[in-house]
């Protein structure tokens, strides 16, 4: 009973804080240039890894996909199932995990380690909103970065299984592309992995803060927010994944 309210309580502590930080909306020119800033380093520092990963994943799956349609006569179909599989699940999702990894994991610590060093202290007794000036740029950073690096996993994903087709199993480039474009449509499953992606920066963001945010104020404690950002954000994004999918995948 005991741990219930405790975790009534902590999920208390995050809403309040997540409605703090959007309250917190930059009203000035220098607070939307940070903005910017954070998207650039946290897309610079995940972009290599994201690109490589689609690459490898496109690949897999062209292979898989295309030994089990040529059993059925259907291996021209190969690019609308990779493009398919890839746009609507496999590009948000695998991004957000790798984002996790990478930045969610950075941006826990990053907060801890100020809450150690006690600069929200600081600045709270200069009359700083801390929330305007740290919080928010990092969350919505993190909430744009997510989707743009989405699309360059497909990107990368798409372009990587086109090489196979083409050059390991003879699938010619026009069918490809003509496959890939009677089975996906931009309105429907491009937008589904980017409303996706969108949801999972959201849940990314929240998380990382949240859990840097309330760390206790010493190594251990930070060591134990960066691993309780990476196991709860990775967790609760492939739970929302399957919401997501099970009540819009068909309107999407």
């Amino acid at each position: 009973m005991h741990k219930l309210f405790d975790r009534c309580v902590r999920m208390g502590e995050a809403v309040a804080m997540l409605f703090s930080v959007l309250y917190a909306f930059p009203r000035r020119r220098e607070h939307f240039k940070t903005i910017v800033q954070h998207i650039y380093f946290y897309g610079n520092k995940t972009m290599m890894i994201v690109i490589v990963a689609g690459a490898f994943i496109g690949m897999v799956i062209s292979l898989q996909g295309y030994t089990s349609l040529v059993r059925f006569g259907a291996e021209s179909e190969i690019g609308g199932l990779t493009a398919y599989s890839i746009y609507r699940e496999l590009g948000p999702v695998v991004t957000s995990l790798l984002f996790i990894g990478r930045v969610g994991s950075l941006l826990a610590s990053e907060m801890s380690m100020m809450n150690i060093n006690q600069q929200f202290t600081c600045l709270k007794m200069l009359a700083i909103n801390a929330y305007q000036l740290v919080l928010f740029p990092r969350f919505l950073a993190i909430v744009i970065s997510v989707p743009l690096l989405t699309i360059v996993f497909c990107l990368s994903a798409v372009l990587s299984s086109l090489m196979v087709c083409k050059f390991a199993l003879a699938v010619s480039t026009g069918i490809f592309w003509n496959s890939l474009e009677y089975y996906t449509l931009f309105t429907v499953d491009v937008m589904h992995g980017f409303w996706k992606s969108l949801a999972f920066g959201f849940v990314i963001a929240w998380v990382a803060i949240y859990q840097g945010m309330s760390a206790v104020p010493n190594r251990s404690g930070m060591a134990k927010a960066t691993t309780s950002t990476v196991v709860s954000a990775s967790l609760l994004i492939l739970g929302i994944d399957y919401v997501i999918t099970a009540l819009f995948g068909s309107m999407l």
